[in-house]
């Protein structure tokens, strides 16, 4: 019964985010289609000498807190797809948060956790039915980012490059985009547990976002700070880096656990939540 119970909730909560999902996935589209649109004045030389010149008139650190150098060159279309994947994985991010601090404050909100409550469900259930219907539309929408990426990457390298290469720098520079969104999916559940209000959940989220993703720049601006870095899951997993030397396997085992710790968190914080019924 209880099982039941705990799907028909995955279901209905899968349904509710459904049409945000859509909303966030379209406006990522044209985002992407719109950016690549441009690559191929990127190729022109005229183009190529004026971005070297104001990449050059930047401080170094300044460039390297974006994964730059003021020789990059976009006129590759792997190095040119990685910049502006740096935009798509902060939105991403956002969506990620702003999902996971919605996920277990809504009801309370509306007032329809007094109805949620008095199923045959634990709050455990409640909290797995919930994450399980977000991860899934989250996977959704990487997996449709993705395979649009992979058509405009092609479509738009003109047959410049081998195909195979194209597609695994793609695959490794989303796998980077995933791993960085889901952390933030899995922080956001845990801030869920102490908000008291929806009206909370886009400051929160954008403090998570934005918090360590300033935090990450500062470290790469200042030498002495540079461990700060680890406190940034965009910056960790920041595409020219991945595309340079693949995924931070220390950076994953350290946010790994901190992602464990805080889903433990999350279950025991909620299961002793004084619910507002």
């Amino acid at each position: 019964m209880k099982e039941g119970i705990a799907m028909t909730l995955l279901k209905l909560e899968f349904k509710n985010i459904f049409r945000g999902l859509l909303f966030w996935m379209g406006i990522l589209i044209v985002v992407l289609v719109v950016f690549m649109a441009f690559f191929p004045a990127m190729e022109s030389s005229t183009i190529q000498n004026l971005v070297r010149m104001k990449l050059g008139a930047l401080p170094a650190p300044l460039l390297a807190a974006f994964g730059l150098t003021e020789m990059s060159d976009f006129s590759d279309i792997k190095v040119y797809f990685a910049f502006i994947m740096q935009f798509i994985n902060i939105a991403i991010a956002i969506y990620a948060a702003r999902a996971g601090t919605s996920a277990l404050i809504k009801e309370e909100t509306d007032g329809t956790i007094e109805y949620l409550y008095a199923q045959p469900i634990t709050r455990s259930g409640i909290v797995a039915a919930k994450m399980v219907a977000h991860f899934l539309t989250y996977c959704l929408l990487i997996i449709i980012l993705e395979m649009v990426s992979m058509i405009l990457v092609l479509v738009f390298s003109s047959g410049k490059y081998e195909v195979i290469v194209l597609l695994l720098n793609v695959k490794g520079i989303y796998l980077g985009t995933f791993i960085s969104g889901f952390i933030f999916m899995i922080l956001g559940l845990w801030f869920s547990v102490k908000l008291r209000s929806t009206r909370q959940i886009g400051l929160a989220a954008m403090w998570m976002v934005f918090g360590t993703y300033s935090i990450g720049i500062f470290a790469a601006l200042v030498d002495a700070v540079g461990f700060l870095r680890y406190l940034s899951p965009l910056d960790l997993f920041e595409p020219n880096l991945i595309l340079a030397s693949g995924i931070n396997l220390k950076a994953l085992g350290l946010w790994g656990g901190v992602v464990i710790l805080a889903i433990g968190m999350t279950f025991a914080f909620y299961n002793k939540k004084d619910l507002k019924v």
